[in-house]
């Protein structure tokens, strides 16, 4: 079974390159790992510089309890501003359950008194009291959009809809992987295991089809420690800004 970090560690975790970047530009050549304990003001910051999209900034109890599909990317891409809470899609009020139904998995839904199944394979994908969950093809099951930058990186599905559920910082999962990744917010979805030698998995082709992407790809390896796979994301995009920041400066 895996285990999560609390949920404002991940927020924060996966934030700490805007941080470090924009709070001290005089030390981009020793980027390190940033922790803070005031999360709106670095939500502030992110959303003035808009350079990582973080589909994932709420906590707990905040914002509305409710969930609404979403069927195709476009229809999320059109309409999404800076507000993670806007509603966007079909609502079909408050989540209740992720569970296999006829050999598919099926999402549970309550709106005014009413039960709601969704199979997981007919939509693209859900957003849920601001978290933005898509739906992976392995499975098919959600995963939770964690960052969105040169690389999307995602979460473990199961665990964060818990988390969601029932405001707790900790969930487990036996099914799926912790993390993966994709090129972009419309491409497929990988589990973020990229093994030496391994040319035939989906993280496998997806390794040889984006070769750009190798340092994260060495990074993460095996992608056997959730912590260090996070973290190897976080250091790709710092590293990438760095040298745009270089660039400009020429």
């Amino acid at each position: 079974m895996g285990r999560y970090l609390p949920e404002d560690s991940q927020v924060l975790a996966l934030m700490e390159l805007l941080v470090f970047i924009f709070v001290a530009p005089a030390n981009l050549s020793t980027i390190g790992v940033y922790f803070v304990d005031m999360f709106s003001t670095h939500l502030q910051l992110l959303q003035r510089t808009v350079v990582v999209v973080i589909a994932v900034v709420a906590l707990g109890a905040t914002g509305m309890a409710q969930a609404f599909l979403l069927y195709t990317p476009d229809e999320y891409l059109e309409k999404r501003t800076s507000d993670p809470f806007l509603p966007i899609g079909e609502a079909v009020g408050d989540f209740v359950d992720l569970y296999p139904n006829l050999g598919a998995w099926t999402l549970l839904f309550v709106k005014d008194g009413v039960q709601r199944k969704v199979k997981c394979k007919d939509i693209w994908g859900f957003n849920y009291k601001g978290v933005l969950f898509r739906i992976n093809s392995e499975g098919p099951i959600p995963v939770r959009l964690m960052t969105e930058a040169e690389v999307c990186y995602y979460e473990n599905g199961f665990a964060h809809l818990k988390m969601q559920r029932d405001d707790t910082e900790w969930a487990g999962f036996e099914l799926g992987h912790g993390s993966y990744l994709s090129r972009n917010i419309k491409g497929p979805i990988v589990p973020a295991q990229f093994k030496e030698g391994d040319e035939k998995s989906m993280s496998g082709i997806f390794r040889k089809e984006h070769s750009d992407l190798e340092p994260l790809f060495s990074c993460i390896g095996a992608g056997a420690e959730m912590d260090h796979t996070r973290q190897c994301v976080v250091d790709f995009e710092a590293g990438l800004e760095v040298q745009k920041l270089a660039r400009e400066k020429e």
